[in-house]
């Protein structure tokens, strides 16, 4: 079996922003390896991004590890004022995860993207 590069990332995101929500739809793999990357791509939304939904949808893989790093993410993003939400399709390999490790249970995991930025955003005046 080929051995992957650790030099080479494989975790991606693509970055769009709904309202004031960054949104962040991840692919590849999080895990032991990766895991780090993923406060990097939190952080660099900017103090502006009103809150970031993180799209575990395109992930091929989620480990627990992945499954910690994105709990640190969302616990140092919130330190800083910034709600961070989680956006999962129910067909995937990470809500297989999320739902075996019992995660679904501790965390809110949304299947829709505009309850989810709905959630991150700014609440309503």
């Amino acid at each position: 079996m080929p051995r992957r590069d650790p030099s080479r990332s494989s975790l991606s995101a693509d970055r769009r922003k709904v309202g004031d929500v960054e949104v962040l739809a991840l692919g590849g793999e999080l895990d032991m390896a990766s895991g780090a990357e993923l406060w990097t791509l939190v952080e660099a939304t900017g103090p502006e991004a009103g809150g970031v939904v993180l799209d575990l949808s395109g992930l091929d893989f989620l480990d627990p590890a992945g499954i910690r790093a994105i709990l640190e993410a969302r616990t140092a993003a919130r330190a800083t004022g910034r709600p961070v939400e989680l956006l999962c399709r129910q067909d995937t390999p990470a809500y297989r995860t999320l739902r075996l490790t019992g995660m679904l249970g501790k965390l809110r995991v949304y299947r829709d993207l505009d309850v989810a930025v709905s959630a991150a955003g700014p609440p309503a005046p």
